[in-house]
């Protein structure tokens, strides 16, 4: 109702004195136009009727031009609220577009999920458990399922520092790496919270109950058989949780000063007790040597007369002036008492015979 007195206003001025139109039929056709004006309740339809007719009296070459732009200007009046509608239409139609994409972009953010290779998805509907989604794109409800992931993977779980005291009372400080993994998925997420806090507790105890059933010296020297009974207990305690510890080893022993003191000394006199020993073996298999030599010389007298002469040519090889040797004296003693006694045999002869005067010959 607002845009009528614009165009019954342009039309008026059509009828004012001085710009009157020439055609009588104009005139008519202005003047039933105004009648359709004067009631403002008519239907829509008729006031595009009107707004047609007007745009075809305003056409170049019906009516002179004082007729044609008044006639021109109401048209547009009647007009220009539903030509200003249009845009509003579509201005609405672009929002109510939009707002549906996003809609649907959310909707596919809140019901998409990925659940990667490493990974297996426990799917909650409504609280409970639905089942276990294998890797790839799964879809859910939104705000009704929940997809929790656990991670299939190997981890590596260091073991703090423990203070220990060992069976013969012996204070050391251990540190261990475990490494375990899922096996099941729905477990490590229902029957515990948090599965790397209660295997880190669990595991720092053991270390402290495993090693301090061994001696110091058991504990250095059995690693091996310390790590197999660490993992035994921890995958007794460890299978209702659905995990699986694979490997434990002791990574560092710490021991108190004084403790490495006594151990040097310890290992400096186990190692002068080694050395001794192997002298005298040596000594003794170095006797049985030479005794054997000096037999075999005995055997043969020209043997050690040999050897002299050798001592004598390897001595001989430094250039030295002067060489005492010692010779062997009582062998060369020995000889020449024999040698004697054979020169003075020989010079004194046959001894004569001796008559014995108390037997008396026959004759």
């Amino acid at each position: 109702m607002h845009r009528w007195p614009a165009t019954a206003g342009a039309l008026a001025s059509v009828g004012s004195t001085g710009d009157s139109c020439d055609n009588a039929l104009a005139e008519s056709t202005i003047g039933q136009i105004k009648t359709e004006l004067s009631y403002p309740r008519r239907p829509w339809r008729s006031h595009e009727a009107l707004e047609f007719a007007l745009f075809e009296l305003a056409a170049p070459g019906e009516y002179p031009g004082r007729c044609r732009v008044p006639l021109l200007v109401a048209a547009q009046a009647l007009g220009r609220p539903r030509r200003m509608g249009q845009p509003w239409v579509m201005t609405t139609l672009i929002v109510l577009a939009l707002g549906l994409a996003a809609l649907l972009v959310l909707y596919a953010m809140l019901a998409l999920r990925i659940v990667k290779q490493y990974q297996r998805g426990v799917l909650f509907r409504l609280g409970r458990v639905i089942g276990v989604r294998e890797p790839g794109l799964r879809v859910i409800v939104p705000l009704i399922d929940v997809l929790h992931r656990a991670s299939l993977r190997i981890v590596t779980m260091p073991i703090q520092s423990q203070g220990i005291i060992t069976r013969d009372n012996v204070s050391v400080d251990v540190s261990a790496v475990a490494y375990y993994r899922v096996v099941d998925a729905v477990k490590s997420l229902v029957a515990i919270e948090n599965v790397r806090a209660a295997i880190d507790q669990i595991a720092q105890t053991t270390l402290r109950k495993v090693v301090g059933q061994h001696t110091l010296d058991e504990t250095l020297a059995a690693t091996d058989r310390i790590n197999l009974d660490i993992r035994e207990i921890l995958d007794v305690t460890t299978v209702e949780w659905g995990v699986e510890v694979t490997l434990v080893e002791l990574k560092d022993i710490q021991l108190p000063e004084s403790m490495k003191r006594a151990m040097a000394k310890q290992a400096e006199a186990e190692r002068e007790k080694r050395a001794k020993i192997i002298n005298a073996e040596g000594e003794s298999l170095a006797a049985a040597t030479l005794g054997e030599a000096s037999d075999l010389m005995m055997a043969h007298p020209l043997a050690l007369q040999l050897r002299t002469l050798q001592s004598l040519v390897e001595i001989g090889a430094d250039k030295n002036t002067t060489v005492v040797f010692p010779a062997p004296l009582m062998t060369t003693i020995g000889e020449l008492g024999a040698f004697l006694a054979r020169e003075v045999s020989s010079a004194a002869g046959p001894a004569p015979a001796v008559v014995d005067a108390s037997h008396p010959t026959d004759g």
